[in-house]
């Protein structure tokens, strides 16, 4: 790999880590799809800016009690017609109807609604008809941890959020001694606007598609970060390699609404060569440790996952064998599939590759500044390169 690739791809993390706040509507969110846009128009691509609307009721709440006031992490759907209310602090478990119930979360590395552990808990305060519920996360970074919130969460009758687990054992101990609090909520006045990126070049064969998103819930760095700096310069690199060839790069917002359905701007499975997808933490660091915090590494964090087509399986393991994470590859066909890796199966592509994981700081507040390295974008690029044109080569192959 030459030097000018290594110093693009550490450019184009940096620049996307420059933004700060993530979320759909944002102006970070707004800096960054136009940064984007530029990017693959100045390669030579036809970019469409594709707006969307999403009325999202709920901008945020609070809870105080005993002088203290909580921002939990909202999530913008559910519980609109709540007013703001006082009312009993109780333990899921204990809470009866019109509470405030605290559930506190096993750790993990937290990123869906639909987790079996959330689901279970939101059933839950379903069921004893609560008024508001907080989920007390525990994780890496050891503050709130953001759960994406899919459109049927605005079919939830109570508030939901989610605080860090100091923040759930305090709430724990006051709702122990039969303490009350206080929520206040911010909705919002009107829909909150986002956009996709569509853009295309060449006109030659069955197309190459290349998806991201680039929408979070906060900077994003090592979650979004690498996977768009890969994304930029593939885009880049494959107009070269396959001059004329049709290719396709989709950079998706609106992730953290579970809203980035990316069969919107696709053509037919029958007309898809293959389909790259650079999902969460495709290229972030991994970390020590230790009672006084996370220690920063030079290695990847294994915690990512390679999901390709069956038959691309043995040319995976080859093309980016000793990579963590990526050199054990798993069978995409027949899985359930979380954030936007589900669609290209969704739509019957026949080849696929798909990158997604969850970082230490993953949907946190800290996931911010130096979350890779050039050797890991870099790898984790010359690695993807071997195997789509391995993959590319076969699709020709077989259409001789």
């Amino acid at each position: 790999m030459s030097n000018a690739t290594l110093e693009r791809l550490s450019a184009n993390f940096d620049r996307y880590g420059l933004a700060d706040s993530k979320r759909t509507g944002s102006e970070g969110a707004a800096e960054i799809a136009s940064w984007i846009a530029e990017e693959l128009g100045r390669i030579g691509y036809a970019v469409e800016r594709r707006h969307r609307d999403f009325d999202l009721p709920v901008d945020s709440f609070t809870v105080t009690a005993q002088g203290r006031t909580l921002h939990p992490i909202a999530n913008p759907r559910a519980g609109a017609d709540r007013a703001a209310t006082t009312a009993p602090l109780a333990r899921l478990d204990e809470a009866k109807g019109g509470d405030i119930a605290i559930a506190e979360l096993p750790f993990n590395r937290w990123s869906e609604f639909e987790h079996p552990d959330i689901a279970a808990r939101i059933a839950e305060a379903r069921r004893r008809d609560v008024a508001v519920l907080l989920l007390a996360t525990k994780g890496h970074s050891g503050e709130a941890v953001a759960i994406n919130a899919p459109p049927n969460s605005e079919d939830l009758p109570f508030l939901f959020g989610t605080i860090g687990p100091a923040e759930g054992e305090w709430l724990v101990s006051l709702a122990m001694s039969g303490a009350s609090a206080e929520i206040a909520i911010e909705p919002r006045s009107a829909p909150v606007s986002g956009e996709d990126i569509v853009a295309e070049i060449g006109d030659e064969g069955r197309h190459i598609v290349l998806s991201t998103p680039y929408t979070g819930w906060f900077c994003c760095a090592g979650e979004r970060g690498p996977g768009i700096a890969l994304f930029l310069e593939l885009a880049a690199s494959l107009s070269k390699a396959f001059p004329g060839q049709r290719l396709l790069a989709i950079a998706t917002g609106a992730h953290e609404l579970a809203e980035a359905n990316l069969l919107r701007a696709v053509p037919p499975a029958e007309e898809i060569a293959l389909w790259v997808h650079l999902g969460a933490n495709a290229a972030s660091r991994d970390f020590h440790e230790t009672p006084s915090g996370l220690l920063p590494l030079s290695t990847p964090d294994p915690q990512r996952f390679l999901l390709v087509s069956e038959h691309l399986i043995e040319r995976s393991r080859r093309c980016l064998g000793g990579l963590p994470g990526l050199a054990d590859p798993y069978s995409i066909s027949g899985r359930t599939l979380p954030g936007d890796a589900k669609y290209p199966l969704a739509h019957g592509v026949k080849s696929i590759i798909a990158i997604l994981g969850a970082g230490r700081y993953h949907h946190s507040i800290l996931d911010r500044g130096d979350m890779t390295t050039p050797e890991i974008l870099g790898d984790t690029y010359d690695g993807l390169t071997l195997l789509i044109n391995a993959a590319l080569h076969d699709d020709r192959e077989a259409g001789q």
